[in-house]
């Protein structure tokens, strides 16, 4: 058995969503992760991770209009409110599915915001998400990718900066 998680993003793409739990489990994998599991109702996700004996290791918090290109809206100060709905909306799915760690997308500069009020808003959206999640036993991760945040040494300032002991940078495999 694997001792680490099938990425369903990218594992078994020729299935559809709900199908990749089973095939995770007959390749031996024990976990699974995702992007984002919003567009499916928490039964039928708990109902794929149990029948098939998977753990759910993380998926992301709502990042806005992925299939429109954005990659997060955490740094966005226009969308603060659609941010912290989204945290909220994160939980409700967390609880059920039995996940004790989610991922931030920060999201993709936007050129009419000045730099410092992005990462501003960003450090303010984390801390917010951190503290809302911690209760609940659920630690978020950050880390670089192709959007605000683009290096370690980034996302270690960030998470200074937020002071929160409930934000972590994400570990590269």
């Amino acid at each position: 058995m694997h001792t680490s998680a099938a990425n369903l993003n990218t594992q078994f793409g020729e299935l559809v969503f709900l199908d990749r739990f089973e095939a995770a489990a007959q390749a031996g994998f024990d976990g699974v992760e995702f992007l984002f599991p919003y567009s499916y109702p928490v039964e039928q996700i708990a109902h794929r991770l149990c029948s098939h004996g998977l753990r759910l290791v993380q998926y992301c918090l709502p990042a806005g209009d992925w299939g429109g290109g954005e990659r997060g809206i955490a740094c966005h100060p226009s969308r603060v409110r659609e941010f912290r709905y989204g945290v909220e909306e994160a939980i409700r799915y967390a609880r059920p599915l039995g996940v004790h760690q989610l991922r931030c997308l920060a999201g993709l500069p936007l050129p009419e915001v000045a730099p410092a009020l992005a990462r501003q808003t960003l450090v303010e959206n984390l801390r917010y998400a951190a503290t809302l999640l911690k209760p609940h036993g659920i630690a978020l991760l950050i880390g670089p990718q192709d959007d605000f945040i683009t290096d370690d040494e980034q996302a270690r300032a960030i998470i200074r900066d937020t002071g929160s002991d409930n934000l972590f940078l994400q570990e590269h495999a």
